[in-house]
């Protein structure tokens, strides 16, 4: 299962116990929060890809909480509701949600839901091969990578440590959710394990310069898949005005000509 982050927000203690203790047991991350204020807060600094809202919050509402979520990210949002009009939830759906479930709910039905959701909303990079740049490929379901055309295999846990990186590039995976998402509920995960299993997955993806260019560390938080550098711009094509007067700059006056700065980056294959 994909590692994602939920955040779910009601004003109930235990509807908010219960689902934080399903939804990691499903392998979501969760954060949980009991009001609006509180939850825009969170959504701020943890960018959740899906948002559990109920309705009936004290203060902001649940449908002006979510016009402010959506204000920061679009983030696909179900509401909770026990409102048994038709209309207010025909509003929800209309303007805010992607779903909507009815409170008291069932588990596994509200478990459907997100699952059809996020699947609808993001697609899993970790399903096929995948081009990192020019010296990185990854094939997860092979468990192999290739570094300059040199393949290496991944182990049972590297292979759940890069695909739980991958599938959140850009974004700090903290170490509790890797432990987690790495060895479930074995005795071996601990913190010092994981340092190991992150040097031997970085040595086998030729990740080992100083500072890392793949696998990065955010001290005392956890670790982050580095994302896509830019493309430089394309120079422009022969006999375009833009060329031709750069070259004759460049004939007319050496002198002023700037020279081109090359930065090698240490450890890294040049070939």
């Amino acid at each position: 299962m994909k590692f994602m982050r939920i955040l779910a927000v009601d004003d109930d203690e235990s509807t908010l116990a219960f689902l934080r203790v399903r939804l990691e047991q499903d392998g979501f991350e969760v954060s949980v929060a009991r009001t609006g204020a509180e939850a825009l807060e969170m959504a701020a600094t943890l960018m959740p890809d899906l948002a559990l809202v109920d309705l009936r919050l004290p203060g902001m509402d649940g449908f002006e909480l979510s016009r402010r979520l959506l204000q920061i990210s679009e983030i696909p949002i179900i509401m909770l509701t026990a409102v048994a009009d038709e209309q207010t939830v025909v509003e929800g759906l209309e303007r805010y949600a992607e779903d909507y479930v009815n409170k008291p709910f069932h588990y596994p039905e509200l478990r459907a839901r997100i699952t059809r959701v996020l699947s609808r909303r993001t697609p899993d990079p970790t399903a096929g091969r995948m081009v990192i740049d020019e010296h990185l490929t990854i094939d997860l379901p092979r468990r192999t990578v290739w570094v300059d055309s040199v393949p290496q295999r991944l182990s049972p846990i590297e292979t759940r440590l890069l695909a739980t990186l991958v599938q959140n590039r850009g974004r700090v995976v903290p170490q509790d959710a890797l432990l987690r998402r790495a060895w479930g509920h074995l005795n071996e995960g601990e913190p010092d394990s994981l340092w190991v299993r992150m040097r031997n997955l970085r040595r086998k993806i030729g990740d080992g310069a100083n500072p890392p260019r793949y696998v990065l560390t955010e001290r005392g938080v956890g670790y982050r898949f580095a994302e896509a550098e830019p493309e430089a711009p394309a120079e422009p094509p022969p006999g375009s005005g833009r060329a031709d007067s750069a070259a004759m700059r460049r004939t007319t006056h050496p002198a002023t000509t700037v020279p081109v700065v090359t930065k090698v980056i240490a450890g890294l294959p040049t070939g």
